[in-house]
């Protein structure tokens, strides 16, 4: 070959070095993959009904929604079942075999589990009288998959997943939409269980402190802003105020207060009134379905809880009213007192010192007319003996 012809091939080589065939290939491939990603989206469901990113051209699978918006919980995508939302939980009836919620008097307070937490009872069956000591958890099984809803009941306080078993699970259905979702109640173990798509039904009908267990405490959180692994983070309701006598006429002094204790005004001056009392009247009208105006209020109140006193007052359903439980008495073990006591009275409920003359002595009233009862026995016998 001349020299000429040999520096041709040479720069012809040079062109096509970094041109290999397998390079082609992949580039080829690429392109030919890219098209057939292209899928149809113009028969694609109302994704934002379901609560997920709008059908993509290349996501795969021809008129199908994405994943689920963010907050909202499902399998990962893409598919067409509805994710539930930000405020779904499940729902626990202790020792009950439907789920509804019915006054306090009737049936127990749930249980409740926001989805994502861990929550769990404090060992006492206190929130869980049913798995007193144990946790449970709502979350989504086969989320690459159909996104199968679970609530679980388990014995670790993470709800480690070696460490729970299944209580209840939802497959999502096709034709529901955030309009209608709704998932069956399944009994397990003695309990009911529901999954609710907003679990503000719930709250809405309870003061947060209803789900603290004992009655003397009261919710420092809601269950979406809880910081424990309860269901809302509760301490021991402050003191109650002077009008509450502690040791005698609990009841009476909780809802109508006392002679011996006088109000204070909105300057924290005392006044010539006497104190009203700590629990507000509420109506039953709605509560009894009755018409009847002259029974229409009535003050309802819890006095005492195990190792516990004072005044918890009730709504016309049995339920705690938020801001209107006080402390007369807390008493370790039942009752878990802090470290630096009873919270003292708020402002707002002071009223003025009862004279301790004033209170009336339970053991010395027993005393007394125990010696009344001796003495009218002695005159009688006198009276017979003078027969």
């Amino acid at each position: 070959m001349s020299r000429k012809g040999l520096h041709a091939r040479r720069k012809a080589s040079a062109r096509w070095r970094g041109f290999l065939p397998g390079k082609a290939l992949v580039v080829t491939c690429l392109a030919v993959n890219g098209a057939e990603a292209l899928v149809d989206c113009s028969r694609s469901p109302d994704c934002q009904s379901l609560r997920r990113q709008p059908c993509s051209e290349r996501g795969g699978i021809a008129n199908t929604c994405g994943a689920c918006l963010p907050g909202a919980w499902g399998g990962i995508g893409p598919m067409n079942t509805v994710c539930v939302s930000e405020k779904a939980c499940g729902v626990i009836y202790p020792g009950e075999d439907r789920c509804e919620l019915v006054p306090v008097g009737d049936v127990s307070v749930p249980f409740l589990l926001p989805m994502g937490r861990c929550v769990c009872d404090d060992g006492t069956g206190s929130l869980w009288p049913t798995a007193p000591g144990m946790c449970g958890r709502v979350h989504v099984k086969f989320p690459t998959g159909i996104g199968i809803y679970e609530a679980q009941q388990c014995t670790s306080r993470t709800c480690a997943e070696a460490t729970c078993t299944t209580m209840a699970s939802w497959t999502p259905d096709l034709t529901q939409t955030q309009d209608n979702v709704s998932f069956q109640c399944i009994t397990e173990g003695g309990d009911a269980v529901a999954l609710l798509d907003d679990c503000d039904v719930i709250t809405d009908q309870l003061s947060p402190s209803a789900l603290c267990g004992h009655v003397g405490f009261t919710a420092t959180s809601t269950i979406w802003t809880a910081l424990g692994d309860a269901p809302v983070d509760c301490e021991l309701a402050p003191s109650c105020p002077e009008s509450v006598l502690e040791t005698t006429r609990l009841a009476q002094s909780c809802c109508y207060g006392t002679l011996w204790s006088l109000r204070f005004d909105a300057s924290g001056e005392e006044t010539n009134e006497s104190s009203m009392g700590f629990c507000p009247m509420v109506s039953l009208l709605e509560a009894n379905g009755s018409s009847d105006a002259s029974n229409s209020s009535e003050c309802v109140v819890i006095n005492g809880a195990p190792g516990w006193t004072g005044c918890a007052c009730l709504d016309a359903r049995g339920h705690r009213k938020a801001g209107f439980t006080c402390t007369a008495t807390c008493e370790k073990p039942l009752c878990n007192l802090p470290l630096d006591g009873i919270r003292p009275v708020p402002s707002a409920w002071l009223s003025s010192e009862v004279m301790a003359s004033l209170l009336i002595d339970k053991g010395k009233l027993a005393s007394s007319a125990a010696s009344l009862r001796s003495l009218i026995r002695c005159i009688m016998l006198l009276f017979l003996l003078e027969w």
